[in-house]
């Protein structure tokens, strides 16, 4: 499924604020809810058909929306996923020129979009393998 990303505001009909619940009701699907981390305060929610993550803040609201196979996050026209990492890239920096380069991916802050494609670091060009759209601040 294809799910057009707003930059700051969430992707298809997946709007950053939303409970629990609204998210659930959406994805219309099984899910396996879990922490991601030992000190996660809120348990994030895994929808697999559908290839999305759910991550929650701690007051219990939509924060970040991270997609993997066969999820379609569509930015532009463009299917990030199903685009080679450095066309990825190069669409990001073209609208934000204080993209953030890393190791095995790239963070753009002003537009709420990571993207993680683990064989860059190894100096593959490959897809991304996942993809994350963020609310302001998630990283703080």
């Amino acid at each position: 499924m294809s799910y057009q990303i707003t930059p700051m505001i969430g992707a298809g009909p997946f709007a950053f604020g939303m409970s629990p619940d609204q998210v659930r009701l959406i994805a219309g699907s099984e899910f396996r809810s879990f922490k991601r981390t030992p000190i996660s305060s809120h348990a994030c929610d895994y929808f697999s058909h559908l290839g999305i993550f759910a991550n929650y803040n701690r007051d219990g609201e939509l924060e970040a929306i991270e997609f993997a196979s066969p999820a379609r996050p569509i930015l532009d026209g463009a299917s990030l996923l199903e685009s080679k990492f450095s066309s990825a890239k190069e669409l990001l920096a073209k609208k934000d020129p204080d993209l953030k380069i890393e190791q095995d991916g790239a963070i753009s802050y002003r537009l709420g979009i990571a993207l993680y494609a683990p064989l860059v670091k190894e100096g593959g060009d490959d897809c991304c393998e996942s993809l994350t759209v963020f609310a302001a601040n998630y990283y703080d």
